[in-house]
């Protein structure tokens, strides 16, 4: 099998056999190069052997809802966009990092639908997911500086919401394998945090899937022993939408319904953060400051204020007991940037699961989402059997949705179970 790799000013042609065991290396130029230009990769025309193709297996599904009809659309979900095993090993000049996946994964780029595999790591004393790998396995276009196309993977920082590919990384698919080459240097210092799978079947327009593949977790793995004993937020994907910025829009008071404007949709509404976990501890800079939930003890405030228009704000709490993340919004009266308790009109999405993993978005079709993904076993996967579920709260109208999917990715069909206002929703953590 041949492998061209173009880059602007530099070309190479590198060869590598096609063993019956399916053995594919992709391989990116080191050099200054690669941060001016985009590589253009020429895949060969190859068709995989019969055992190369992955089996579907029925026991796990995924589901999206429909943007315009609302409707619960599932979907099987893979083998290969299922994570195993995860390993890191390091000897004297690369670090490897290895995941397993259930099943064998097609040589073909665009047999494997839409799909990122993403493996996050934290530096020392931080607060954040720092640096990463990611690998565009399928088709997406991945919103980094540069951007990640198809069948190209890169080591990536990150900055807030911005993701910058530092170098290419070297990828070697060898059965159910996913391996990444990088220089140790890169790695060294950097703790594992969780290596994660986002998939979506090719067959479905990204126009149409409701909050698009921030939400649609097909797989992962928490790598650090430390953070499986908390509930925690997943990192985001990096999005092109203009999220801060003067407005033209009438301040009212109280709850009111106003439009998300199109400019600012398609992203997340606060950066996942390692360290915003529940319950807090000494490094997530979250502060006890009022009792949101009228148990009678103070709750916690994470710094993830976001405004969405005007002076409404989307904000992240902690509540005592129960142990749940919360999701709220309301308008900031005084203008300090912040949500004070006495700002927020309702919550519209909380983590109701003790070790669960959260994401957020404001979708391209203006309502904003939060998905909670339960770990019950505690081994730092979400399992069939165990259950999820989405928040989907419209603006315009004021309008809650919640989908609860009450074995997670087994063979039980998501259902809804409230539409409403969110103040009339059987919250958890009250």
């Amino acid at each position: 099998m041949v492998v061209q790799i173009k880059w602007r000013h530099v070309e190479t042609h590198l060869v590598k056999c096609l063993s019956v065991a399916s053995f594919v290396t992709i391989f990116f130029l080191p050099g200054e190069a690669q941060y001016r230009n985009s590589p253009e990769i020429t895949e060969p025309n190859l068709s995989p052997l019969p055992s190369d193709i992955a089996s579907i297996r029925p026991a796990r599904q995924g589901y999206f809802i429909h943007s315009e009809t609302r409707e619960i659309i599932t979907f099987p979900i893979p083998g290969y966009a299922e994570i195993d095993t995860a390993t890191i090993q390091h000897d004297n000049s690369v670090s490897y990092v290895s995941l397993k996946m259930q099943s064998t994964i097609p040589t073909v780029p665009e047999q494997r639908g839409r799909m990122i595999v993403e493996v996050w790591f934290q530096a020392p004393h931080s607060a954040s997911y720092d640096r990463g790998i990611v690998y565009v396995a399928g088709d997406y276009e991945y919103l980094s500086t540069p951007p990640l196309r198809v069948n190209q993977a890169g080591l990536v920082d990150r900055d807030g919401t911005e993701v910058v590919v530092r170098t290419p990384v070297d990828v070697t698919l060898r059965g159910r394998e996913i391996q990444f080459s990088v220089p140790r240097g890169w790695l060294e210092e950097f703790q594992p945090v969780v290596a994660l799978v986002r998939y979506l079947p090719r067959t479905y327009d990204l126009e149409i899937v409701s909050g698009g593949l921030e939400v649609s977790l097909s797989s992962y793995v928490v790598l650090s022993s430390e953070l499986r004993a908390y509930s925690f937020t997943l990192p985001s994907l990096p999005s092109s939408a203009e999220f801060f910025g003067a407005d033209e829009f009438q301040r009212q008071r109280g709850p009111y319904g106003f439009v998300i404007p199109p400019s600012r949709r398609g992203r997340p509404f606060f950066d996942g953060n390692p360290r915003w976990r529940m319950p807090p501890d000494s490094d997530d800079n979250a502060h006890k400051r009022e009792d949101i939930n009228n148990d009678g003890t103070k709750d916690w405030d994470y710094p993830a204020d976001t405004p969405v228009i005007g002076n409404v704000i989307i904000d992240m709490w902690g509540t005592t007991e129960p142990q749940d993340f919360v999701v709220v919004i309301g308008d900031d009266a005084n203008d300090n940037g912040q949500l004070d308790p006495d700002e927020i009109w309702f919550p519209i999405g909380e983590c109701p699961f003790p070790g669960g993993a959260n994401t957020g978005i404001i979708a391209k079709d203006g309502t904003i989402q939060w998905v909670s993904f339960g770990d019950n076993n505690g081994n730092g996967k979400h399992d069939p059997g165990e259950p999820s579920k989405r928040f989907t709260y419209d603006p315009w109208n004021m309008e809650l949705t919640v989908v609860s999917d009450p074995d997670g990715p087994g063979p039980a069909r998501p259902r809804e179970i409230y539409r409403g206002h969110p103040s009339g929703y059987d919250w958890h953590h009250q």
